[in-house]
C-alpha cells in the first residue's frame, strides 16, 4: 500500500504541476492579448490626434501668409471658433456656413482661403464628432 499512496502522491504532484503551468499558459495569453489590444488602442489614439491637430499647421501657415490686417483675421478665426461653441449639428452647420460666407468674402488668397476652410471643417468634423 506504501508504493500506491507513494504513487498516488506523485500522481498528485504531477497533476498539480500541469494545472498550475496551463494557468500560468492562459494568464500570459491573457497578458499577451491585452498587450497587443492596447498597442492597437494607442495606435489608433495618436491616429486621432494627429487628425484632430493637422489643422494646427494651416494656422501657422495663414498667420504668416495672411493679406488681412490683424481686426480682420480676428474676426475670422473668431467666427471659425464659434463652430466649436455649437450645442448641437443644425447650430454646426449654421456656425460652419457663417465661417466659410466670411472666409470667402475676406479677400485672402486662394492658398489662405483653403487652409482657413481646412482649420473651420477640422473644427466642426471634432465638434460634430462629439454630439
Amino acid at each position: 500500500m506504501d508504493n500506491l499512496d507513494h504513487l498516488m502522491s506523485t500522481h498528485d504532484k504531477i497533476r498539480k504541476s500541469f494545472d498550475a503551468q496551463n494557468e500560468w499558459r492562459a494568464e500570459k495569453e491573457e497578458l499577451a492579448m491585452n498587450a497587443n489590444q492596447a498597442a492597437i488602442d494607442s495606435k489608433a489614439l495618436l491616429k486621432e490626434i494627429a487628425d484632430n491637430t493637422a489643422y494646427l499647421k494651416e494656422l501657422v501657415t495663414i498667420n504668416r501668409e495672411t493679406q488681412l490686417n490683424t481686426e480682420e483675421l480676428n474676426l475670422i478665426m473668431r467666427a471659425i471658433f464659434d463652430v466649436a461653441k455649437a450645442k448641437n449639428k443644425d447650430e454646426a452647420d449654421t456656425l460652419l456656413s457663417k465661417a466659410i460666407k466670411g472666409i470667402s468674402e475676406a479677400g485672402e488668397t486662394a492658398g489662405n482661403v483653403a487652409s482657413l476652410i481646412t482649420v473651420a471643417l477640422g473644427i466642426y468634423n471634432t465638434v460634430t464628432a462629439l454630439l
